[in-house]
């Protein structure tokens, strides 16, 4: 059913809990998979607070740090499927769907922080971001701490993009 298939991550445990998804989903179905990261420069540039030339050695950091973390991550999963790893550079949301474009991805799985609220509005949802400017669908993963289970049915929810 699915020949390719996209997981962002950040590092956060929730990012982990979506990569086992997308592993055991790509090895089951014989799907490509590939890991990305994305690394915004608009953070790098409030890191140095507007410094250009501080802007220019944060970005780099991060996107080493950023580098690294994504083969770390796609070397966690080498005995289970192969995959790819991708560092992207630019404003996340759109950086994901270029690339889920680009890859010919035909599923995104990705986790989602489950924040609401004040802390929602300020800091902005990229899961719905992506559920919403994705042409393909996308499968968020919930974090376990938040309802107790892991790798289940439960811990899931599948959404297929507003057009």
């Amino acid at each position: 059913m699915f020949k390719s298939i996209l997981c962002p991550v950040d590092g956060s445990e929730t990012a982990a809990e979506a990569l086992e998804i997308a592993s055991r989903l790509a090895a089951e179905q014989g799907a490509r998979l590939t890991v990305c990261t994305v690394v915004n420069p608009a953070k790098a540039s409030a890191m140095a607070f507007g410094d250009p030339a501080m802007s220019a050695a944060c970005f780099s950091a991060l996107d080493d740090e950023a580098r690294a973390m994504v083969v770390e991550t796609v070397e966690k999963i080498k005995n289970l499927v192969p995959a790819q790893s991708v560092c992207l550079n630019g404003e996340t949301v759109p950086s994901i769907v270029h690339c889920a474009e680009e890859q010919h991805a035909d599923l995104i799985v990705m986790g989602s922080h489950g924040r609401t609220g004040i802390s929602r509005a300020l800091i902005g949802s990229v899961a719905e971001g992506v559920v919403r400017h994705a042409t393909v669908p996308v499968l968020i993963v919930r974090s376990a701490r938040k309802n107790g289970t892991r790798g289940s049915v439960q811990d899931t929810q599948s959404a297929v993009p507003a057009r």
